[in-house]
């Protein structure tokens, strides 16, 4: 049987907006309890236990499945993105309020960002080639991307994309733990 971890987190994100407390329901792979206390959120059912908790500006959703092995994802506007070890561009703003995050698990983090700018991709890339250690270079309709690593050895992947009159930055670093 195909593992399902994330269909307890659905049906806590649906009945988020409910009333209720707690729910005892059926899924195709057993019974998932679901309870609600404010922002906070938790599912238990054969596949593990997931907990979230929402605050302003910063979202959390923990996995724990039935061997013990936890994935942690953040979420929203209100992160530090310090540990990913790449600057933001100068003056870029947050693409939306939930455009970075991070992924732990498995022995690794993977953080993500997405930003805009009216700068050109060309003067976006060519600044971030002094921030980063380039290990190749590929140019892209509207814009290119920068792989490499970042002061600690991180993996670092970087796209500048020209949309209407922005460009996109899309940074992506992935670290060892």
């Amino acid at each position: 049987m195909q593992r399902r971890w994330w269909l307890p987190l659905v049906i806590m994100l649906v009945l988020t907006g409910c009333s209720r407390r707690e729910q005892t329901v059926s899924t195709p792979d057993g019974r998932v309890t679901v309870s609600q206390d404010g922002p906070k959120a938790e599912a238990k059912g054969p596949e593990g236990e997931t907990k979230s908790e929402h605050q302003e500006g910063k979202s959390t959703i923990t996995h724990t499945d039935k061997e013990g092995r936890t994935t942690k994802v953040e979420i929203g506007e209100k992160m530090d993105m310090s540990a990913m070890g790449v600057p933001a561009y100068p003056g870029a703003a947050l693409s939306d309020k939930n455009s970075q995050g991070k992924v732990e698990g498995g022995g690794a983090a993977t953080y993500a960002m997405g930003l805009k700018t009216k700068d050109t991709p060309e003067r976006v890339l060519e600044w971030y080639k002094q921030k980063i250690t380039v290990q190749t270079s590929t140019p892209m309709p509207e814009g290119g991307a920068l792989f490499g690593t970042n002061a600690a050895g991180d993996s670092v992947t970087i796209t500048a994309v020209r949309e209407g009159e922005e460009t996109v930055i899309a940074i992506a670093v992935q670290k060892r733990q």
